[in-house]
Formats: structure tokens, sequence, C-alpha cells
């Protein structure tokens, strides 16, 4: 394998900290890294020793980033919209019944009220 600008770790996605490419001395076959080159790894990452036009060729992958963010909450929000929607339909659909019940029983009484005074119950 050659070097690629594009392969980056999954860690590396960060939008807290700029996109940098894994420099080719941080690279060891056998596994093992030696200070010097820790020490090289550590110079070549600092931002005074990359060119200003460097760090822009990650600008799309930010952006992209914060466009998938926007739009997860996008969505989000209308399944929380559709969720309220549906709860406070059901909640109106159950207060109906109650106040129909109600009236009905409302009637119910009005009319038995009646009839016991006509019907002269009471005496």
């Amino acid at each position: 394998g050659g070097y690629s600008p594009y392969a980056f770790p999954s860690y590396a996605h960060s939008p807290t900290r700029p996109l940098l490419p894994p420099s080719p001395s941080t690279h060891s076959f056998e596994g093992v890294e030696s200070s010097e080159s820790a020490g090289q790894r550590h110079q070549s990452s600092s931002d005074s020793n990359h060119p200003a036009g460097s760090i822009n060729i990650y600008l799309p992958y930010v952006v992209t980033g914060y466009l998938q963010l926007l739009f997860n909450m996008g969505v989000m929000a209308v399944l929380c919209y559709l969720v309220y929607t549906a709860l406070d339909s059901v909640q109106k659909d159950i207060d109906r019944k109650v106040d129909e019940f109600s009236t009905d029983v409302l009637n119910e009484i009005t009319m038995c009220s009646r009839q016991y005074r006509e019907n002269r119950c009471d005496s």
C-alpha cells in the first residue's frame, strides 16, 4: 500500500479538530515507533508547518458533517412533532367522548328531575 491522502482513521473525524492525513513517518511495519519519529509526528502536526491551503481541503467534510447534523435534527423534530400530534389527537378524542358522556348524563338527570316533579313523586 501506498500513501493515500484520503485514508483517515475513523477517530479523526471530529468537528473540534482539523482532519489531517497521517504522516508517512508514523507508519511502521513492526508496530514499534521510535521516539524520534514520534517527535517528528508532533512537529508535523502543528499548524505552523502546514501550508495555509492544506486545511481547506477538509472543508467539504466539515460542511457535510454539519449538514448531516442539521438534517438529523430536522428529522428528529419532524418525528417529535408527529408523535406530539398523534398524542394530542388521542387526547382530544378522549376529551370529546367524556364531554358527550357528561352531556348525556346531565340530560338524563334533567329529564328524571322533571318527570319526578311532573309525576309528583315527592308526595
